[in-house]
């Protein structure tokens, strides 16, 4: 089966790659002036052939009019040949013609990328084969970090919505030097629409179909307005799915208690609404999310299975300022405020929220064309408070727990004829574990087709209120990673990066339960052994102005890092855990006609070994899951009956695979099953329906 998968991931890629040939376009009766007034918005989302045209209009490359500014990997803006990180970048266009349900079928395109099951009904990620739902990844949406405070995780599956996203920037690689103890290892950084990109309103809704049982129904409702000099948005999305329709296992060591999720017990509700306001000099974001999921465990065995809702709740609240104090200098104040309230259960007795107070003050300062420094204050607050008069946290027995923390960054940039210089550093002092630091250098360089990286970073992972308060005593979690990555331009169309990387975590924080009662003693977080990965990952990307074509392969492993026990397979010590060590994922997109588009993704990921029984002594035993062939597939006409309106028709897991999540660390969970083959139709209309043209 592995030889007929790459014989057809063979085929399409050669087949939408031999699109990419010439033809005419509006671009192509542009004037000089016209090409000009194009906004960086709109270069971003352009295919490189239209960018060729106009490059040649104008007399310049393509590298200098297309000016791809992403400033995810520094405070600095770079091209993403010269930024220092690995980074992919994915457009809305990427998102809407690939048909992609949520983000796990975003990520499962990007390298490194895979997805796990943690607890309670809850999906987390994992990123070169290290389980970096464990606060190690950041999630960003318009500026503001998603983590939930409690642990910092992230839970994925039809909770932040798609409909609404602009452009992704995904750092695989740390990002602690810039944003602090939630990047040790990745950073997601979403852009939504803009009051331009919404043109005053747009409808979308979606129904999808599991073999089984009906999977989700979402409805989203993006807004945009231009008042005088002030733009405003307002996003609105509703959500309700089920994860799964197949067999339900919770424990490993009771394999004949199955419950069959197809009657239900596997529901995903949510709402995430974005409103957003700014002019020349001010901004003012205010994003609320909430996430439920459904999960099903065993009581007792007179009361049997029983199911509960775990919620997780944000109200985030920004308010900032650009302030041009000269030609040369840049300040930028901001307030942050931040509820959140983490896997709370009705009727729970230790249920709490955290609220965060944190302000910043950036300066930029442009010393020529050469030269350019960064630096600033960062400082939150965070105040947690257990909900009912009988909760307390552990720590200090008290039903109010708080934690300060100050940071200090710096950065600076050295641009020299070829090549660019970055050097920067990140120190932080927290109320309870006391000092981190994230040190790191980078040199990068564009040489006509070729372009290098050679990164050195530091990254920490701060301990939060989940952590601390169940452990005696804890430190920071440390890393080092080393990365160098080679990019070449086959041609106008066709770019091609290859990357290695080697990451070493020191002090790693983990979680164990050795079934005492002395609580940092027995049970909670402590600092364990070392950890980390090393490997390398291939990417070959296309764009052109009738679609796009990538196809990336991705590996890691853990021969020269000795991993925590929680993580290990006893049998394979170069692999962990939940992860597969071979990754290989397509994604195309090709317009046939004016309205008729299709894209198609094909994912493989060999196979991954969980925890799935006991033996006759209890011990827990490891196995090896089947590989994963994942192909889905989307057709998409646009103004159907009237301009505006548009439908897609997509097929997940056209194979019917049922992949499942398995539990990356020895948690006594039997792997949760994910969805079967799943039809969805989505309807998307838009205010172009009311235009007279």
């Amino acid at each position: 089966m592995k030889k007929q998968f790459l014989l057809l991931l063979i085929f399409i890629v050669l087949t939408t790659i031999s699109f990419a040939q010439d033809e005419k376009s509006r671009y192509q009766q542009m004037n000089r002036e016209e090409i000009n007034q194009l906004s960086l918005d709109e270069l971003l989302n352009m295919s490189f052939e239209n960018l060729m045209i106009l490059a040649k209009k104008l007399g310049i490359s393509i590298d200098e009019l297309l000016e791809m500014k992403t400033n995810v990997a520094s405070k600095m803006t770079f091209t993403p040949r010269e930024t220092p990180g690995i980074i992919s970048v994915i457009t809305k266009e990427e998102i809407r013609l690939s048909g992609v349900r949520d983000f796990i079928d975003i990520l499962r395109l990007v390298p490194g990328f895979d997805f796990g099951y943690d607890v309670q009904g809850v999906v987390g990620v994992g990123l070169r084969g290290n389980w970096v739902h464990e606060g190690k990844i950041l999630l960003l949406i318009d500026g503001q970090q998603m983590n939930e405070l409690v642990y910092s995780n992230i839970p994925f599956g039809n909770h932040f919505p798609v409909d609404q996203i602009k452009r992704i920037e995904i750092i695989r690689g740390p990002g602690s030097a810039m944003y602090g103890g939630n990047a040790e290892l990745g950073v997601i950084n979403v852009i939504t629409k803009t009051e331009k990109d919404i043109d005053f309103a747009e409808f979308s809704g979606n129904v999808g179909k599991m073999m089984l049982e009906k999977d989700r129904y979402n409805l989203n409702l993006n807004t945009g307005t231009k008042v005088s000099n002030w733009e405003i948005t307002a996003k609105a999305f509703l959500g309700e799915a089920n994860r799964t329709d197949q067999m339900f296992t919770e424990s490993i060591d009771a394999l004949e208690n199955q419950v069959d999720m197809a009657k239900g017990g596997s529901e995903i509700k949510s709402q995430h609404h974005n409103v957003g306001v700014r002019n020349k000099n001010f901004s003012a974001r205010l994003i609320f999310d909430d996430y439920k999921t459904k999960y099903t465990f065993f009581e007792d065995d007179f009361t049997g299975n029983l199911q509960a809702f775990n919620e997780f709740r944000s109200i985030l609240g920004e308010l900032k300022y650009e302030i041009k104090a000269t030609e040369k200098l840049t300040l930028t104040p901001s307030f942050n405020y931040k509820y959140n309230r983490s896997y709370y259960e009705t009727g729970y007795w230790r249920n709490f929220f955290v609220n965060r107070y944190a302000g910043s003050a950036m300066a930029s300062y442009k010393v020529n064309d050469k030269i350019f420094l960064a630096t600033g204050f960062e400082t939150y607050s965070d105040n947690g408070q257990c909900i009912s008069d009988s909760g307390y946290f552990y720590s200090n027995n008290s039903a109010k727990l708080q934690i300060n923390n100050h940071a200090l960054f710096a950065e600076g940039t050295v641009k020299l004829n070829k090549i660019n210089l970055i050097a920067g550093f990140r120190t932080e002092n927290n109320s309870i574990y006391g000092w981190a630091t994230a040190p790191r250098i980078g040199i990068t360089g564009v040489f006509n087709k070729f372009h290098i990286k050679t990164l050195f970073s530091g990254a920490f992972r701060a301990p939060t209120i989940g952590n601390i308060e169940l452990a005696t005593n804890i430190d920071p979690e440390k890393s080092f990673v080393t990365e160098i990555e080679i990019g070449y331009r086959i041609n106008d169309f066709l770019f091609a990066t290859v990357n290695i990387y080697d990451i070493q975590v020191n002090s790693s924080i983990n979680y164990f339960d050795n079934g005492g009662d002395e609580r940092g003693v027995d049970w909670g977080y402590r600092n364990a052994e070392k950890a980390g990965s090393t490997g390398f990952e291939i990417e070959f990307k296309s764009l052109f102005s009738k679609g796009f074509a990538s196809v990336n392969y991705s590996f890691y492993t853990q021969a020269l890092r000795n991993i925590p026990e929680l993580y290990t397979i006893p049998v394979r010590k170069n692999v962990v855990l939940g992860f597969p060590q071979h990754k290989l994922a397509l994604n195309t997109g090709y317009q046939i006609t004016k309205n008729l588009q299709v894209g198609t993704s094909l994912s493989f990921t060999e196979k991954e070994y969980g925890y799935s029984h006991v033996d006759e002594d209890g011990i827990p035993q490891i196995s090896a899951f089947d590989p994963k062939y994942l192909w889905n597939m989307a057709i998409t006409y646009d103004n159907i009956f009237l301009k505006g309106i548009s439908a897609t028709l997509s097929i997940h897991d056209i194979l019917n695979q049922q992949p499942v999540f398995v539990q990356p660390y020895n948690g006594g969970l039997y792997p949760y099953p994910g969805p079967s083959r799943e039809i969805m139709l989505k309807i998307s209309i838009s205010t172009a329906v009311f235009s007279k043209k």
